[in-house]
């Protein structure tokens, strides 16, 4: 930038005196003031416009950084979009593909599991022989001595499924309930159930540590309801761009063929609740008129069900056996219904039903005890009913199934016809003074799987 002269018409810059030289300028001190005033003006302009060319080129920069930000954050929130719209897509491709494999599993699935041996009991254990399948990357197989054995080379064999040996935990045996769970939340009915004679597992599997009234500490082994829980609040999270989620829950125990309302308010109340039905398109449902609870109302769900489950357990109805100080004598029955309703533009609502149920011990009842006796007279009618049904649904030539012969298989009959999903886990003992009834579990799990 060129520098402009400042000169009085009556002298020239060059031959201003200086401050303290002798005068030899035709200028008076009045107009070299002027001057110097007037030059140190432009020198002050100068900076001036040099400091707001320079606030300009700035600014343009910014100008341009904040165009280029804008545009990039565009093009970002364009890409969040199609990303989104992307995994949604995958999401939808996930369940289609999901129903189509569970499809391929079956309808009916039979497992069991081996309890570990607990530490105060005494005695022998069983010969229990565990193997894999043909194909198969599981074991399978429980091969039993045979009760009329002459030597140990008499063996009976057992297959299914799975089998879950001693060592395996509440988790490993999620990794095959976590399926049923996600068909529940897919819009299918779902029935879980956990049968065995008393002191088997059963308890230990379904709700650990959720019945134990102090929280144990470090990694737990969680087991099926608590596992199940946390899986539906996860998936109803990540869903949760796509997806709205609503989940309400009863809890009802079955006790000589009435049904019992865990979740009542006065526990001291022990009356049964009406067993209800009506017909819908031809099918007969059931329902009972227990206590429903919104568990997904003002967030909290996991504790929500925790709290249900803390209430239910207090009046469940158990007694002490020649098995159990704490017997559980009746079949317990948690139902979550779970609907979903698409909210991204796009057409989708599922209505499915996840129910958990912890059968009452399989055992057969004392001879001696007439309590017993009439309570396990009540619960082998369910059971054996539940058996026939399985039976029933095994054999693609049977389209009616013995719904009505028990209060247990009426009242999950919605849940267990065509197009719902059903497990079936069989909890055995390994210990020797358990073999009868551990073969008689056995027995119910084979023929659970064979068409009738």
């Amino acid at each position: 930038m060129s520098t402009v002269v400042i000169a009085s018409p009556s002298c020239s810059p060059s031959t201003i005196t200086a401050p303290g030289q002798s005068a030899t300028s035709r200028c008076s001190a009045a107009d070299q003031e002027r001057y110097e005033d007037a030059l140190a003006r432009v020198e002050r302009y100068e900076r001036e416009v040099m400091d707001l060319r320079r606030q300009l080129r700035v600014q343009g920069i910014e100008e341009n950084r904040a165009l280029d930000f804008k545009k990039r954050a565009e093009e970002a929130e364009e890409a969040n979009v199609e990303m989104k719209q992307a995994l949604t897509r995958a999401q939808d491709n996930n369940r289609h593909l999901f129903d189509a494999v569970q499809d391929l599993k079956g309808n009916l699935r039979v497992m069991c599991r081996i309890r570990p041996q607990i530490a105060a009991e005494d005695g022998e254990l069983q010969k229990l022989q565990v193997s894999q399948g043909k194909n198969s990357d599981h074991l399978q197989v429980v091969s039993l001595i045979k009760r009329t054995a002459r030597s140990d080379s008499e063996i009976d064999h057992f297959t299914m499924e799975r089998v879950f040996e001693m060592a395996e935990t509440n988790k490993q045996i999620f990794t095959e309930v976590g399926q049923l769970v996600g068909s529940a939340m897919n819009g299918r009915n779902v029935c879980v159930f956990a049968y065995g004679q008393t002191g088997s597992g059963k308890t230990h599997t379904m709700t650990y540590p959720w019945n134990k009234k102090i929280a144990p500490g470090g990694d737990v082994d969680s087991g099926i309801i608590p596992s199940s829980v946390e899986l539906i609040s996860n998936q109803m999270s990540k869903r949760a761009d796509s997806w709205k989620y609503s989940v309400t829950g009863k809890y009802v125990e079955i006790y000589a063929e009435k049904v019992y309302d865990l979740l009542r308010d006065n526990f001291k109340e022990n009356v049964a609740v009406a067993l209800k039905f009506n017909v819908q398109k031809s099918v007969t449902v059931f329902w009972a008129e227990s206590t429903t609870v919104d568990l997904t109302k003002d967030g909290n769900f996991v504790e929500k069900v925790k709290l249900m489950l803390t209430k239910a357990s207090k009046n469940r109805r158990t007694r002490a056996t020649e098995k159990n100080l704490e017997s559980s004598r009746s079949h317990s029955v948690l139902s979550l219904r779970i609907v979903g309703e698409r909210i991204d533009g796009k057409r989708g609502f599922t209505d499915g039903t996840l129910n958990l149920i912890d059968l009452a011990g399989s055992e057969r009842p004392s001879t001696t005890d007439s309590a017993s006796q009439k309570e396990g007279i009540a619960i082998n009618l369910s059971l054996s009913t539940l058996r026939k049904i399985l039976k029933e649904m095994a054999d693609p030539t049977v389209s009616r199934f013995s719904f009505r012969e028990s209060t247990l298989t009426k009242l999950l009959s919605s849940s267990l016809g065509e197009g719902c999903r059903i497990m079936m886990f069989v909890m055995i003992s390994p210990s020797a003074k358990d073999r009868d009834e551990t073969r008689n579990t056995l027995q119910f799990a084979i023929e659970a799987q064979r068409p009738s």
